[in-house]
């Protein structure tokens, strides 16, 4: 079988369907490339439009990362994560970085490396999550946003690789950044 070049379709007539404080639902219509195996003309395709989030990889200068732990209620658990939240509008994704670290962890950086960015679930998903590396830290107190409940553990970097790969740690999102971190050798 010969491979085929896919096309991109295009997408139009955006319909509300939902808006929340984090995220929109929208319905658009979306109309295949000609030749396409897709029948019937247009195709209802419901997107979660949400602005792009931060994550952060802290190190301490002794190599100890700024891991954190809270209730999440998709999941209805506690868990291990890093640092990380939303990009606000108009605001560049580093100055993100840097303000969630502070908020979430009182920690300041004196470097924040770009280590790299995935679209989250680009099936129904319309952001990106951009992950980092910050050095330099200085210890501070949290800043926490209504309805924030977040405890610090500082875990030895092995130990924090080796609760990825155990599974202690589930945020798809971190497990991404820590292999972005390894890939890179950051």
């Amino acid at each position: 079988m010969a491979e085929k070049k896919q096309q991109m379709w295009r997408r139009h007539d955006r319909v509300l369907a939902l808006h929340t404080p984090v995220f929109d639902i929208a319905r658009y219509r979306a109309v295949p490339p000609e030749g396409s195996a897709v029948t019937g003309g247009e195709v209802p395709r419901y997107v979660i439009e949400a602005p792009d989030w931060v994550n952060i990889i802290a190190l301490t200068a002794d190599e100890r990362v700024v891991m954190i732990e809270q209730y999440r209620a998709g999941t209805d658990d506690l868990t291990l994560e890093i640092p990380g939240g939303m990009v606000d509008p108009g605001e560049d994704p580093a100055q993100a970085a840097a303000r969630e670290l502070y908020e979430e962890t009182g920690y300041t950086a004196e470097s924040l490396l770009h280590i790299g960015s995935i679209a989250p679930n680009p099936a129904i998903q319309s952001n990106h999550c951009h992950s980092f590396v910050a050095r330099g830290l200085s210890a501070g107190a949290q800043a926490l946003g209504e309805g924030e409940d977040i405890s610090l553990r500082l875990m030895p970097l092995d130990e924090a690789r080796q609760a990825v790969v155990s599974g202690r740690v589930t945020h798809a999102l971190v497990v991404v950044a820590f292999h972005f971190f390894a890939a890179r050798g950051a």
